[in-house]
């Protein structure tokens, strides 16, 4: 666009020039002309160039972390694996996402230590409870411990922090 801008300037001053009697040499200015076009044009195709790069090193710190956070949510959807803190590059965007997700993490924890924490009290109630009962309410007893150890076997390791592999920034 610029270039086409000059080279029309160009145009009008050398017709401007040409009717002129007294006026300087036509080939010189033309010569000149030709040379800031050529550079002009050398220009944008720089710029095109520079502009290329830097949109896909913007686009790269942008989509990096989209694809790193929906792989995560993956894991815990189809593996339930909550150990894993989130961390982005250091000049990615979206830092305060890896933040969240690890706070909810924390919360998601919390209540699932606390889940298998009441599992393993339930236990320990049912079997006092089975200890000084009888007959049919025995088995009933029987049968809810019996799937209270099915829950706390299926729960039975607790969630904790990260695992060291973990502790720090990783790339998507």
């Amino acid at each position: 666009m610029y270039p086409l801008i000059i080279h029309n300037l160009f145009g009008f001053f050398i017709k401007y020039v040409a009717l002129e009697p007294m006026a300087l040499e036509l080939s010189g200015i033309e010569s000149v002309r030709k040379q800031i076009l050529v550079l002009l044009a050398l220009l944008q195709v720089l710029f095109v160039i520079i502009t290329f790069l830097l949109s896909i090193f913007v686009s790269h710190r942008i989509a990096g972390p989209i694809y790193k956070l929906t792989r995560y949510f993956e894991e815990a959807n189809t593996v339930g694996h909550l150990r894993r803190k989130l961390f982005f590059r250091k000049h990615d965007h979206f830092q305060e996402v890896a933040s969240g997700y690890n706070q909810m993490l924390d919360g998601v924890r919390q209540i699932f230590n606390q889940n298998v924490s009441g599992i393993k009290d339930s236990i320990s109630h049912v079997e006092r409870a089975i200890g000084a009962s009888n007959g049919v309410a025995k088995q009933e007893l029987e049968k809810a411990l019996e799937s209270l150890r099915l829950l706390e076997k299926t729960n039975a390791e607790p969630i904790n922090d990260a695992d060291p592999s973990d502790a720090g920034p990783s790339l998507p």
